[in-house]
């Protein structure tokens, strides 16, 4: 993984060594007691990008958390790997190469070679991107990724093009490491003879059961509870052979999960803490990318289950909590540790696009002088503030269909000229019709389109 420092240009992608989990497989994953609370995050970050990305390539692996450590196929935990190694992760396969267990070991002590400088440097810029590099390459192995090939010098990419790329300083500052799946790490699994194509014909997305399920796993980040399981599919097939009832209760049954307690909770919820707290990224009309949003949303939703006993306790304990994390964190205190109160609220209330009356912010300005709240509660109550959720809904509505149906960015392939005129053209055509889904006919034109359906079979 590790490699001396250089300039020359390169663009290859990965290699394979022929080994892999097995196709379809659902791998739990385990943190140890060992591990702090940042290296978690960062490597359910690192996961979360993983199913992502194998939730469209040919591979279907999807990786889900173990809390017991009960029953589990991949352990995370801290060592001693001696050397210049930070991290490494340990298959165990069959016969065939499909894996059957790994372990992956960080070393935080690892040094480069001949030197006393850390690899991953907590104290340095760059660390907590760099959990997520180190975790997404190491995963990559167990997908049957390894390095690319020599070239002139490995270290030369800048935001390289796969996530088996070389470390090369410290905290990998010079981005030689992606921090998502790639293009490349897809195609080169989709290459692979154990991961052939999805062409079942016809396609199981038309099956009510696998429809309904496939929006627990892409909306609410869950398997089905039993009982909401069988409501959404008992609706589709009241219908019976009616093909035009049943595709009103298909669209109608997957905007439900957009509009549900259990996703404004989480998903909108993340997205207007992220709205609030940081505005949208530069030059684009949205405040996060999916690989921001994933991890976010399942911390948020970890344990909650709509209408089982103790959710909205444990809802509102996972935001506060989650809220209160974003508040440490680099990002956020770059910004605002530096802000008077009135300034914070002002930028919060500027993010939001003015969603706070005169009097919401001056409440605000003066409870948070007064001790009364703290800037992760005025966070929390703005992101909450109903006018904000209001003038949001439809915008996050267009977003979620391309987080949730298509996992990706609005700007990524295969999307023409990787911008967001598709983005602006369903939010255009969202508000032209008054937020209704059924008349702009967007639910359906992502459901029914090419690329969502060619994540399952045959188009």
């Amino acid at each position: 993984m590790l490699s001396g420092a250089g300039v020359v240009a390169r663009a290859q992608c990965p290699t394979v060594d022929n080994v892999g989990w097995a196709r379809g497989a659902t791998v739990r994953f385990f943190l140890d007691a060992n591990m702090n609370a940042e290296q978690k995050r960062l490597a359910r970050w690192a996961f979360a990008e993983w199913s992502r990305a194998g939730s469209i390539n040919n591979a279907r692996v999807r990786f889900e958390e173990d809390f017991t450590g009960q029953n589990f196929q991949f352990h995370l935990l801290n060592g001693n790997l001696g050397g210049n190694t930070p991290a490494f992760a340990n298959k165990q396969f069959a016969p065939d190469g499909t894996v059957v267990s790994a372990t992956l070991t960080y070393d935080p002590n690892a040094v480069f070679a001949g030197t006393s400088t850390l690899i991953a440097d907590p104290a340095q810029p760059g660390y907590d991107e760099f959990i997520i590099k180190l975790t997404l390459h190491e995963v990559g192995h167990t997908m049957g990724l390894d390095h690319p090939t020599n070239s002139t010098n490995p270290c030369a990419q800048p935001r390289g093009a796969s996530v088996m790329n070389y470390i090369c300083n410290v905290n990998d500052q010079a981005n030689n490491m992606p921090l998502e799946v790639t293009a490349c790490d897809q195609n080169t699994i989709n290459s692979m003879a154990r991961y052939p194509a999805f062409t079942q014909s016809p396609n199981p997305i038309d099956e009510s059961q696998f429809f309904v399920r496939q929006h627990y796993l892409d909306f609410l980040n869950r398997e089905p509870d039993q009982s909401g399981w069988s409501f959404w599919i008992q609706g589709i097939e009241s219908c019976g052979a009616n093909a035009g009832c049943r595709e009103v209760k298909r669209v109608d049954t997957s905007a439900a999960f957009f509009l549900s307690i259990e996703f404004e909770n989480t998903g909108y919820f993340v997205y207007r803490v992220y709205k609030a707290a940081f505005g949208n990224i530069p030059n684009t009309p949205v405040p996060l990318t999916i690989q921001e949003f994933l991890p976010e949303t399942q911390e948020v939703g970890r344990g909650v289950v709509v209408h089982q006993a103790g959710w909205e306790q444990q809802l509102e304990a996972n935001k506060q909590a989650w809220v209160a994390s974003l508040t440490q964190r680099r990002r956020f205190t770059s910004v605002f540790s530096a802000a008077s109160n009135a300034q914070f609220v002002d930028t919060l209330n500027a993010n939001t696009g003015g969603a706070l009356s005169a009097a919401e912010r001056d409440q605000l300005v003066s409870r948070l002088d007064a001790g009364a709240i703290s800037r992760a509660q005025a966070l929390f109550e703005v992101a909450e503030n109903a006018e904000f959720r209001r003038r949001e809904i439809n915008c996050a509505f267009v977003l979620m269909q391309y987080f949730g149906y298509l996992r990706r960015d609005p700007n990524d392939p295969p999307e023409p000229n990787l911008d967001f005129t598709g983005y602006n053209f369903w939010l255009a055509k969202l508000e032209q019709f008054g937020g209704d889904y059924r008349a702009a006919e967007m639910v359906k034109a992502f459901i029914s389109s090419i690329e969502y359906r060619r994540r399952f079979g045959t188009p």
